[in-house]
């Protein structure tokens, strides 16, 4: 993704926001039907894209006997606690010599 196409893709989801929060305060908060079917259409849009799921990574046919393996790598650990851990590493490698 080109910076370009980024920066498009922000522009295009801060006006959806606009006009989802118009259309719902104008729309279905203050009776303007035109708001109104802005709000829904946004709304439904947004829900059907949501809907996609992801992109595909991996595909390839088992055979029998095979497996998958799918794993969860916890994020690495950021101020306070990658400090305390690195003190308690500290701590334990004294503690062995």
């Amino acid at each position: 993704m080109t910076k370009d196409q980024d920066r498009e893709g922000r522009i295009a989801r801060r006006a959806l926001s606009a006009l989802s929060r118009r259309g719902f305060r104008e729309g279905l908060l203050g009776g303007d039907r035109a708001w109104l079917a802005v709000w829904v259409a946004v709304t439904l849009w947004r829900r059907r894209r949501r809907g996609r799921g992801g992109d595909v990574v991996y595909l390839e046919p088992l055979t029998l006997g095979q497996r998958l393996v799918i794993e969860h790598q916890p994020p690495p650990l950021r101020g306070r606690q990658a400090r305390r851990a690195r003190r308690e590493a500290r701590r334990q490698a004294a503690a062995e010599e």
